[in-house]
């Protein structure tokens, strides 16, 4: 006999059922139906089961039961589309495509393996956005932008980021902010920029630097460009003729060694002469000026050196004495001629019988080269003609004369001057000088 159990759950004020037996012609013996009775109702949200090991009466089973009973404990009942999502999930599989909308993301936490980072940054999808990295803290940030599209440029680091602008027209260089942006900026923004002033700041462009900048200086160039003094402008050039200091308009001191060379004016004799333009060589020439005294004479062509007559050739002073003097040469003359010899005498302090004179003149005369001596003859100062002095006077005692001598070149022209009678205190003082007459 085959029998089919149902089992049918009745509440406690159910009409009491024991077994139903239902004979089947089939075969099977029939269906036998068993009422099991509770003593309590089943509660809101339950089911009937049971979680018990064994066989046994069914219970009343909870939603956390049933989650036990079927092995799923883990599922929560909420909706996938306004899920806030979760801190505990921790892996997660590809994402094949999509749109970032979430926080910023820290470069730590990204694959920077094999150019993970690069592909990552490449592959992102931002709405009207470029990309930023913060340097501090390595995260991503997107911030809006007014260009087409933006790349990176992986082969150049600028901080942490620098990017390519796609045709920025007439953009000329681009500026790294402090937040790490990137700004397009034209030359004369950025010239401003950088606070650059044409001609305080940089040069301005002249094409003649091109052609400074193509010449080597020579040597010591740059040396006399720093210190421009006259020596190192000497070690500069390769021609210099001479040493010292350079010489400029309103020069005061001069010094050529050994001449100037202007034109024709090196010729002997010459001289430079204006002609009211310039100064040119002169035409006439200059002798040497030759013995002391002699002066410039025209010969009608050329300035020859000639003495000037008549003209002084020698002097000599006998200071205060009361002693005589003895021969002493007053001049040698350099040539044949004619000169004059001057003196003046006289007591200069009164004594006991003071006489001063004779003086002797001694030379060789030119003609015939005969030695002379002569006496001079003086005037007093009432006019008499006398040899000495004739006054113990200081007044009166005062004596003058001259006298002409034809002299011989080379041979010596001199004086002597006697003393007589007592002197005591007087004193007495001569001079002379000698003349070239002729």
């Amino acid at each position: 006999m085959k029998y089919i159990i149902f089992l049918i759950p009745f509440f406690a004020n159910a009409q009491s059922i024991d077994t139903i037996r239902i004979n089947m012609s089939d075969g099977l013996g029939g269906i036998r139906v068993v009422k099991y009775k509770w003593s309590t109702e089943v509660p809101t949200n339950s089911i009937i089961g049971r979680t018990t090991a064994g066989v046994g009466v069914p219970q009343i089973l909870n939603v956390a039961s049933v989650k036990t009973l079927l092995g799923i404990t883990n599922v929560e009942d909420v909706s996938i589309n306004t899920w806030a999502g979760s801190s505990n999930i921790t892996t997660l599989g590809t994402i094949s495509g999509g749109i970032w909308q979430g926080t910023s993301v820290k470069i730590p936490y990204l694959d920077t393996t094999s150019g993970g980072v690069e592909s990552w940054v490449r592959g992102l999808k931002l709405r009207d956005s470029m990309i930023a990295v913060n340097a501090a803290t390595y995260s991503v940030l997107a911030h809006t932008h007014t260009y087409s599209s933006i790349t990176s440029n992986p082969s150049t680091t600028v901080g942490n980021n620098l990017f390519t602008l796609t045709n920025p027209s007439a953009i000329t260089f681009l500026r790294i902010n402090a937040d790490n942006t990137v700004t397009a900026r034209s030359a004369a923004n950025f010239k401003t920029d950088l606070s650059l002033t044409i001609g305080t700041d940089v040069q301005a462009f002249d094409a003649d630097l091109t052609t400074w900048a193509g010449i080597t200086p020579g040597a010591n160039v740059g040396t006399f460009l720093a210190t421009p003094s006259s020596a190192n402008l000497r070690s500069a050039v390769t021609d210099e003729n001479g040493t010292g200091a350079a010489l400029f308009n309103g020069a005061t001191t001069p010094d050529f060694t050994t001449g100037v060379t202007i034109g024709g004016a090196a010729a002997s004799g010459k001289i430079l002469k204006g002609n009211g333009t310039n100064f040119i060589p002169s035409t006439e020439t200059y002798a040497d000026p030759g013995t002391s005294g002699n002066i410039m004479m025209s010969d009608g062509t050329n300035w020859t050196s000639a003495v000037m007559l008549p003209s002084k050739v020698a002097s000599a002073d006998i200071a205060a004495t009361a002693s005589a003097t003895s021969t002493t040469t007053l001049f040698t003359p350099t040539a044949d001629g004619m000169y004059r010899i001057s003196v003046y005498m006289k007591i200069t302090t009164t004594g006991t019988s003071p006489v001063a004179g004779p003086v002797t003149i001694t030379y060789t005369d030119a003609d015939g080269s005969v030695a002379q001596s002569h006496v001079m003859l003086l005037q007093s100062v009432t006019g008499t003609v006398v040899t000495t002095t004739v006054n113990n006077s200081t007044t009166t005692g005062t004596v003058t004369g001259t006298m002409i001598v034809n002299a011989k070149n080379a041979v010596a022209i001199r004086y002597a001057i006697a003393v007589s009678r007592t002197f005591g205190a007087g004193r007495y003082t001569a001079h002379f000088t000698c003349e070239r007459v002729k």
